[in-house]
């Protein structure tokens, strides 16, 4: 058996969708999204197959395993990292292609400069951790995905639920409003909700420093084209934002994710968070989409907490490991 590596094209995409369905049926990509990721021509990322050729010369090789890699969103230029995507399909694994892959991407990734290497890898996937730990990965973090079933919720307990935390937030001098509605009140929007936004985004657990973002990056991703601003919700306070809270609604998807909620330091415990999410649940149900799903670092135990008492339920766990090259 003569097992071949070569990069990627497009005509490889469906097969290796088929076989990252395979090998990891969670992270679900179309065949599109991977042909444009391999059309993709930055220097930062690239994408690899394996395959057999067959010992008659009739036949076309079979593709048996993939690999990619792309910049970890959040390091540094003075010290990059990348994550990489492995797989091989069952029938031909232990019998090095993996780790054939795995070390023709790091040889690229010396050669670009990389710090370090990360995986992320479900943590009932013991064949795939034992395969990274093995090769000098050790684990940094570690996240629960919670998922809510949508179809399971009454309309109507719902608005309950809203109204009731609508006047326990006016009790405070708090409202909360989409960002639709509160840029149409507030000019200067973009300058209030930028150092909440920063210091938030401080405030999440994560392996390295946060950068903060400029106004115009803020503006950038408000803008996306998932991010709906009747999807983003922020609580204000005496014309001070205190808190948001927003939803991703990918096209073409049969769930919305929530992106992230926070509150200042000095305004948790009182149900801010709460309030937030439950305009959100009702913006997903009004899309009629059936499921929303959100992750936390393990860490965070409050905003575990926080989605276990709207009804979100812990699917799996996601294992993050990482390999330095320096």
């Amino acid at each position: 058996m003569e097992v071949v590596l070569r990069r990627a094209n497009v005509g490889d995409a469906e097969v290796v969708q088929n076989l990252s369905l395979l090998c990891n049926p969670r992270y679900q990509e179309s065949a599109c999204a991977w042909a444009k990721a391999i059309d993709d021509t930055d220097s930062g990322r690239n994408h690899y197959v394996a395959e057999i050729k067959p010992s008659t010369g009739s036949e076309r090789p079979i593709v048996v395993g993939y690999g990619r890699y792309a910049l970890e969103h959040g390091t540094t230029q003075d010290c990059p990292k990348y994550r990489v995507y492995l797989g091989v399909h069952p029938e031909s694994r232990r019998q090095g292609i993996g780790s054939a892959l795995l070390e023709h991407m790091i040889g690229d990734l010396r050669r670009l400069g990389a710090s370090g290497v990360r995986a992320r890898v479900q943590s009932d996937h013991a064949e795939e951790l034992s395969f990274l730990r093995r090769r000098e990965f050790s684990e940094y973090n570690r996240k629960v995905n919670l998922e809510l079933d949508l179809r399971t919720l009454d309309a109507a307990t719902v608005e309950r639920s809203i109204r009731e935390h609508d006047e326990r937030m006016a009790a405070l001098d708090i409202t909360i409003q989409s960002l639709a509605d509160w840029s149409r009140e507030e000019p200067c929007y973009l300058s209030k909700l930028l150092p909440v936004y920063n210091s938030l985004g401080n405030d999440v657990p994560q392996p390295e420093p946060y950068k903060p973002v400029t106004i115009g990056e803020l503006r950038r991703f408000l803008s996306q084209p998932d991010l709906s601003p009747d999807g983003f919700f922020v609580a204000i306070r005496k014309d001070d934002v205190v808190g948001f809270s927003y939803l991703l609604e990918p096209r073409r998807e049969h769930h919305v994710i929530v992106g992230m909620t926070g509150v200042l330091p000095e305004f948790r415990r009182l149900k801010i968070a709460t309030a937030m999410k439950l305009k959100g649940i009702r913006r997903a149900l009004s899309l009629g989409i059936p499921t929303m799903v959100t992750s936390a670092s393990t860490q965070n135990v409050a905003s575990i907490a926080v989605n276990k008492g709207l009804g979100f339920k812990c699917t799996w766990e996601e294992v993050r490991l990482e390999r330095w090259l320096n």
